[in-house]
């Protein structure tokens, strides 16, 4: 975006724009290589579920502020999977029966 006090100056930049959309140079993202190999690490995480990059980092950063430095999530997780059984123990009627009656 720009901005230009005279109208002259304003039409250059606006047929300036106009030529590198037309050419196809317009400005576009340039990430480092490192940021690029964050990117492309971050999406491949992410394909098997289905969740785009801006949507795990906003789950994660309201996690962070949930736990407000009382852990990592991944030991909030492992805390409430080892508090909530996720299956019941299996047993047999007779041993249910023998439990009930002792």
């Amino acid at each position: 975006m720009e901005a230009h006090s005279e109208l002259p100056q304003t039409e250059e930049a606006a047929r300036d724009a106009i030529k590198r959309i037309a050419e196809g140079t317009q400005d576009i993202l340039e990430l480092s290589n490192r940021d690029l190999e964050q990117y492309q690490r971050s999406k491949d995480v992410l394909a098997p579920f289905n969740v785009e990059l801006d949507i795990a980092a906003r789950e994660y950063a309201d996690l962070l502020t949930i736990l407000g430095g009382c852990g990592t999530p991944r030991e909030a997780v492992r805390f409430f999977l080892k508090n909530h059984a996720k299956e019941l123990p299996r047993i047999t009627v007779k041993d249910a029966v023998e439990k009930c009656l002792a």
